[in-house]
């Protein structure tokens, strides 16, 4: 392969990774964290770009250091949950939350003010069947959305970023401490699923790059190349729309909601014309992330069953499954994400950073106590949130920004260390003994 045409291949597919993290959430929620926080927006926008951008690369690179599918990242768990585990990824990037978040965010945001007397049954009916029907042919998906939705979507935003910038505007301070801001920039970047979306487009990235001819050696560099790719492009376009949003802080009220927010910060920065061009960057982001969300969900489905299951009915499930959720609204939808995001995204964390390190450190036993120990401080931190009696979950260490379960998971990790190590020595006890 020439070095001209490799160069091209990772840019393609790095502007494809971009519109398929770029979506609904990515669109939605850094303009309210930049309203939330004022003058500290930066500070939850780069905690929002590591969570989000950062994690999602790593989980990618993650995915293809494992093996070749999903569940692969997942096999030290033990065959059981790294089945569970995939499932509940799958479910949640996929028909129950992602995928009607895109429908409903386009509805919300592009049709409904464009064409009030419209129903969001007709506006989703007619997304997932351009959705359906792209995603018949994946091969084709990665090439669709880089060189054609990925330009169109950047084009709108461009227009929108640059008219805000360059607008006389003085960020207030409206009192939110920096502790704050950072767990505001966590939380964003959890409801995003960008992490969890990223293990899941590792299916249609290794199609794509495989028909490419790249071999295996190479997959993992052409990846890391395309992930810096898409991550450069996350960095100029969150770190926009966060600014945007905090240029706006004291003047907007935040208790619109997120959709609210941001059709309430362009119609202030562009008129009447602004919700039009609005409309197009509701419709290229949310269009080119359902195509790869729908595509990705079908293929973990196919794997998770064994082949089993067929892509193309499994497309037409997710379509139908999704159609129906969008319909109860975006903000149902993003209630519905929160709690159960809170859960699997420390234990996927943990996974995921685990699987880098040297081959001794990230054995079964040290994956499976950090697992634990990160699920069941989230689970305690969430019980203590809801019951309202006080369990003392705000003492763990960097519970003010959102990581209380992190140093449990690392002394969990090392339990498991400790236990894999008795183990062995146990066994090799025995067989001396026996010999």
């Amino acid at each position: 392969m020439g070095s001209k045409e490799n160069k091209k291949n990772i840019i393609v597919l790095g502007f494809a990774l971009f519109a398929m993290f770029f979506g609904a959430g990515n669109l939605i929620f850094p303009p309210y964290l930049g309203l939330t926080t004022g003058e500290k927006w930066f500070s939850g926008f780069l905690c929002f770009m590591v969570v989000d951008a950062g994690l999602a690369v790593l989980a990618l690179l993650a995915v293809f250091r494992s093996g070749n599918k999903p569940s692969d990242l997942f096999n030290k768990l033990g065959k059981p949950s790294a089945m569970l585990l995939t499932a509940i990824i799958t479910l949640c990037i996929g028909p129950l939350v992602s995928i009607p978040r895109t429908a409903a965010t386009t509805f919300e945001l592009a049709v409904q003010p464009l064409l009030p007397d419209c129903s969001s049954w007709v506006s989703a009916a007619v997304f997932f069947l351009v959705v359906g029907l792209l995603c018949i042919h994946p091969t084709k998906i990665v090439d669709i959305v880089g060189k054609i939705l990925s330009p169109l979507m950047l084009v709108a935003l461009a227009i929108m970023i640059f008219k805000g910038i360059f607008s006389p505007i003085k960020i207030v301070d409206i009192g939110v401490t920096t502790q704050t801001a950072l767990k505001d920039g966590l939380a964003a970047g959890y409801q995003t699923m960008d992490m969890m979306g990223a293990v899941l487009f590792s299916t249609v990235v290794l199609t794509d790059i495989t028909a490419k001819g790249y071999s295996r050696g190479h997959r993992l560099q052409a990846v890391g190349l395309s992930g810096c790719v898409a991550a450069l492009g996350l960095f100029a376009v969150y770190g926009g729309l966060t600014f945007l949003g905090a240029s706006a802080a004291g003047t907007i009220s935040p208790d619109l909601g997120q959709s609210g927010v941001l059709l309430a910060l362009i119609n202030s920065l562009l008129g009447e014309n602004g919700i039009f061009l609005l409309g197009i960057i509701v419709a290229a982001a949310c269009l080119t992330t359902a195509i790869g969300l729908v595509s990705a969900s079908a293929e973990s489905f196919c794997a998770l069953s064994g082949g089993k299951l067929s892509y193309r009915p499994l497309v037409i499930v997710i379509c139908v499954i999704s159609f129906v959720i969008s319909n109860a609204g975006l903000s149902a939808i993003i209630a519905l994400a929160a709690p159960v995001l809170e859960l699997i995204y420390p234990v996927l964390v943990s996974v995921v950073i685990l699987s880098f390190l040297p081959s001794p450190l990230c054995g079964k036993e040290i994956c499976r106590g950090a697992a634990l120990a990160s699920f069941f401080t989230a689970v305690y931190e969430m019980a203590d949130r809801l019951s309202g009696i006080g369990l003392g979950s705000e003492f763990l260490p960097f519970a003010s920004v959102g990581l209380g379960w992190l140093l449990p998971a690392a002394f969990g990790a090392v339990l498991g260390g400790i236990w894999s190590r008795r183990v062995k020595q146990k066994r090799k006890q025995s067989c001396r003994a026996a010999c």
